[in-house]
């Protein structure tokens, strides 16, 4: 398992610290206060997990059963029931995330419990789908010795001869093997992307001295569950440590890299360059081409155009981070109005022979961007051409549309324009091109002698700019009369990844609002500190009774753990306490930041509404006979 964990793990890490889709450095990270609460929650959790293994299960007639998947053929795995002389211990079904994760090397605990000396039988059943999708169920016994102290089992599904039902063995497992089966289990939950968990299976391994053989790829595992989890600081300081220990087998060129990574993120250039700069010049790493393209984007920010430039032969035709570059030289050009060169490097983009999904979102910006910078040189025919082929599902559709109707109106064609205007006014206003459309389509009738059309046209986007700022103004209602968490829907959010592309976003169908302003970068990370507030907050919920049984548990015994079980109480109510605090915090930065957003947006639609009425006015004024009714 530790060489496919460890060849697992690198290539998670590549992608760790980056989220493709973002070209700026300015995003701020999750705030020190919050990362210290995470700290402290993390630390409690492990003394409570600790804690309750030795109070419920005591080492020497605790009993731990693990399951591990080395399969390639069969489809899936859905249930597993463990019993022991009859008496059924535990019945689990595995979600999808699960066995995605039991694939990548994820070792799951399937139960621990209590069983005394002696011999008994343990059964094994296991159900799922084959190769072909047909289902199977299997069995397997087990005559169990169990001796005084721990006794841990490892289930292991592995291929058979027969493709249609993997085979499934015991294995006993020795003390000297705790430590892969603890690390695996921090796998099992990092591969789900659980990284509270995984962070505290890594620290309950440490402080069982569980892990030394795993010590180096922890290391990583650690800074990147961090990162993945908002804890960019904490993180930084892995990274840091790594670099001052002399020990040959760190990879010293990684290290530098996420440092210089997390220096971009804070666009702190010159820490990100110097950092970059210590990576050896023969490093020929999975790394290389990223780090190219952050040393380019770092000599783009400082205006060393030509630099900046200059590192397009170092990156690959078949690296994603080659068409991000040609699309940051491009932007730069337009921001110059220099709309040649510009177009050259969308050009570019557009060609890519990639076809990954963040690729085609990029080729869907650089045609759009390609598109107006046509019309800003008049090629009208040619900006026509780069709008059409931006994808109908892409999130530019509605500014290609727009540019599309003005690339016909500028050539005459106002009946091409209308078909592009009319299929924009019918989409939603939250679109800045959208509601330009509403008025740009009553200009082409206009502009086709059909004043009537224009008139209804004129009046129909007052109505509709009218209705959408009522709903503006319910939803900064609801904003300020409403509690967050059931308005937005983020208490029982799962997700923990900071750096995925996933949006924490609400559900509520009756806001929609809120759904689409609420999914602005800089929102999106004030929710996300809201989401992991309430997450805590509810976990410390379940510490309190945690321990409650814990205290009880302990009486019954006489045993001698009360004072750790006070300690712990303490602990959690204090951070309690800090939680309320720092949670109403982080719900005023959501709040303002929203109604923020939804005020901005309201002014745009006062201003489209004055422009039609204005319209309306000017057309009544003309007394052309074809408006009057």
């Amino acid at each position: 398992m530790k060489m496919k964990c460890e060849k697992l793990l690198c290539s998670v890490m590549i992608t760790l610290v980056c989220a493709c889709n973002v070209l700026a450095a300015n995003e701020p990270g999750s705030g020190q206060q919050v990362e210290a609460i995470k700290a402290q929650a993390l630390e409690l959790n492990r003394d409570l997990l600790l804690l309750k293994e030795e109070i419920l299960y005591p080492n020497d007639s605790r009993l731990t059963v693990f399951l591990s998947l080395e399969v390639e053929e069969f489809s899936s795995l859905e249930t597993v029931e463990l019993s022991i002389d009859g008496r059924r211990l535990v019945s689990y079904q595995y979600t999808q995330r699960e066995l995605d994760a039991l694939r990548q090397g994820g070792v799951h605990r399937l139960y621990m419990g209590k069983v005394n000396a002696g011999e008994y039988e343990v059964v094994a059943v296991y159900t799922g789908k084959g190769a072909e999708g047909r289902n199977f169920r299997g069995v397997r016994k087990l005559t169990l010795k169990k001796t005084s102290g721990e006794k841990k089992l490892e289930l292991k599904i592995v291929d058979s001869t027969d493709p249609q039902q993997p085979e499934l063995f015991f294995v006993h497992r020795t003390a000297q093997a705790a430590g892969s089966l603890r690390y695996g289990t921090t796998l099992f939950y990092y591969f789900q992307r659980d990284y509270f968990n995984a962070l505290t299976e890594l620290m309950m391994a440490r402080q069982l001295d569980e892990v030394e053989a795993y010590e180096d790829t922890a290391e990583l595992l650690q800074s990147g569950a961090s990162l993945s989890y908002g804890m960019e600081r904490a993180a930084e300081k892995i990274f840091t440590s790594l670099l001052t220990e002399r020990d040959a087998s760190i990879d010293r060129d990684r290290a530098w890299f996420y440092l210089g990574k997390l220096a971009w993120k804070r666009a702190d250039l010159n820490s990100a360059y110097a950092a970059l700069e210590k990576m050896s010049p023969t490093y020929q790493g999975q790394l290389t081409s990223e780090a190219n393209y952050l040393r380019a984007s770092i000599s783009l920010r400082r205006g060393e155009e030509l630099l900046a430039a200059s590192y397009e032969t170092l990156l690959p035709i078949d690296s994603p981070w080659l068409y991000y570059h040609y699309y940051n030289l491009a932007a730069s050009h337009a921001d110059r109005g220099e709309w040649g060169e510009a177009i050259g490097y969308f050009q570019r983009v557009v060609e890519s022979p990639l076809s990954a999904p963040e690729i085609k979102s990029l080729r869907d910006k650089a045609l759009t961007a390609s598109g107006y910078a046509y019309l800003a040189i008049e090629n009208y025919d040619q900006a026509a051409q780069d709008f059409s082929r931006v994808r109908l599902d892409s999130p530019l559709v509605d500014r290609a549309l727009l540019g599309y109707g003005w690339a016909y109106s500028e050539m005459g064609d106002y009946h091409s324009a209308v078909s592009s205007w009319k299929a924009l006014a019918e989409r939603s206003l939250m679109s800045d091109s959208a509601r330009e459309g509403q008025l740009a389509l009553a200009y082409a009738y206009e502009k086709l002698g059909r004043q009537r059309d224009a008139l209804e046209q004129y009046r129909r986007a007052g109505k509709v700019y009218k209705t959408e700022m009522a709903a503006v103004q319910m939803a900064r209602s609801a904003l300020n009369d409403s509690e967050l968490p059931p308005l937005l829907d983020v208490a029982d959010d799962y997700t923990q990844d900071w750096l995925g592309e996933q949006d924490v976003l609400p559900q509520v169908a009756h806001q929609p609002y809120l759904r689409q302003l609420l999914s602005r970068h800089h929102i999106q990370y004030a929710l996300r500190e809201l989401r992991d507030m309430h997450n805590m907050t509810r976990y410390l919920s379940r510490v309190v009774l945690d321990l409650e049984q814990l205290s009880a548990e302990d009486e019954a015994q006489q045993s001698s753990y009360a004072p750790r079980i006070q300690d712990l109480f303490k602990r959690a109510h204090a951070q309690q306490l800090q939680m309320q605090f720092s949670l109403q915090l982080a719900q005023g930065r959501v709040r303002e930041l929203a109604i923020t957003e939804l005020q901005q947006q309201g002014d745009k639609l006062h201003r489209a509404l004055g422009q039609s009425l204005l319209a309306v006015a000017r057309l009544y004024d003309s007394g052309s006979p074809k408006v009057q009714p």
